[in-house]
């Protein structure tokens, strides 16, 4: 093979197919492979047979299905270019910062800010995404793809998928017993094959948002008002809940963690709450459930976009709620009450670049209390 040959190659469409569903297995699905040997080496079936299965189990799955995509035959090359591109950039934030790319994964960015976004860009990023996704789809895109005659040419990809087909079985069967175990006792393994399930995980989110949207949601606590009690205390009373990042309970030093993560909560008077879990690691999903009458073990978004929350509730009691947002939306919950973008406020000294500290929230509360 020379030089000129292999940077401008003649293949078939199944020999084509057969070396992206090499390059995917190989390159681009480390973290689900780190995944995999780590579980066998706990379950004692790490065994270099068994592994040599996986590798090629996986290689003909991608292949029968980049095969089923040949059959589009003037998309066949365009749709690799995106799959290999695609397949590069999940791979980054997949074995760079160890995250699933689920549908709340996709939820979480589709309704993230620009600000948010462009913090993940880097150099790094770009030339991941250049030398194994880029390049690899200019290559794709130099191939020239050999083509027989209609009738012999689907005869023969037929024959070629029937016998990957064979030998996908085959191996399968083979080490039944060895899939069986390790695929039962570590269902999320499925969720790092880069790029089947995050495109599944796509194609249900875009599902999700194109279902109706609510027009009207079931009332909450619409009964709730101020005791007697309360009316009569004769002065103003004020709440603040201040809903942050994502943090760790495992590594507050409130609940036990061996370094000073919270040197300055440590010196208040306050009340500590060490058993709490989130729904999700998305905000898109946090955010509602953590203001909803769900339990962590029931909640579903869908069931709490078609309810009134906590906000609703205190409004209906006559209290007056407003909701200050220095991030990227309440999510949903706040949609019924008054709300503020502090965002736009552009105060010089807190604001920069499109961006506020969170002392921009303070903005115009004093007249805010005193109204």
């Amino acid at each position: 093979m020379t030089i000129q040959s292999f940077f401008k190659p003649k293949l078939t469409v199944s020999v084509l197919a057969l070396v992206i569903a090499l390059y995917l297995t190989v390159v681009q699905n480390t973290t689900f492979f780190k995944a995999v040997f780590a579980a066998l080496n706990k379950t004692g079936h790490g065994n270099l047979p068994f592994g040599t299965a996986i590798y090629a189990s996986l290689t003909l799955l991608f292949f029968l299905l980049l095969s089923l995509l040949a059959s589009i035959k003037p998309l066949f090359k365009p749709l690799l270019m995106v799959i290999l591109v695609l397949a590069a950039t999940i791979s980054f934030f997949m074995d760079t910062y160890g995250v699933v790319i689920d549908a709340d994964m996709i939820q979480n960015l589709m309704q993230t800010d620009v600000n948010e976004a462009i913090e993940l860009f880097n150099l790094k990023l770009f030339l991941h995404i250049l030398f194994l996704g880029v390049l690899p789809a200019v290559w794709v895109c130099r191939t020239e793809i050999q083509y027989q005659p209609f009738w012999p040419e689907i005869m023969r990809r037929l024959l070629v998928i029937g016998i990957a087909a064979v030998l996908l079985t085959g191996t399968v069967f083979t080490y039944y017993k060895d899939f069986s175990f390790v695929l039962r006792n570590n269902h999320s393994l499925r969720y790092l094959i880069n790029p089947n399930y995050p495109v599944y995980s796509f194609v249900k989110y875009l599902k999700g948002s194109t279902q109706t949207q609510v027009t009207q949601v079931a009332g909450l606590g619409a009964d709730a008002e101020e005791n007697k009690t309360w009316q009569s205390r004769g002065r103003k009373s004020i709440v603040v809940i201040v809903v942050g990042e994502t943090a760790r309970a495992e590594n507050f030093s409130l609940n036990g963690y061996a370094q000073a993560t919270n040197p300055r909560l440590s010196k208040e008077d306050i009340i500590n709450f060490p058993n709490t879990h989130s729904c999700g690691t998305a905000t898109a999903v946090s955010l509602p459930c953590m203001f909803s009458n769900l339990k962590q073990s029931h909640y579903s978004d869908n069931d709490a976009k078609q309810s009134e929350n906590l906000l609703d509730v205190l409004a209906h009691a006559g209290i007056s709620v407003l909701w200050k947002d220095n991030n990227s939306g309440c999510k949903g919950v706040c949609q019924r009450v008054a709300t503020e973008n502090t965002e736009i406020l552009n105060v010089p000294g807190l604001c920069a670049g499109g961006e506020c500290y969170d002392e921009v929230m303070l903005q115009g509360m004093q007249s805010y209390l005193i109204s």
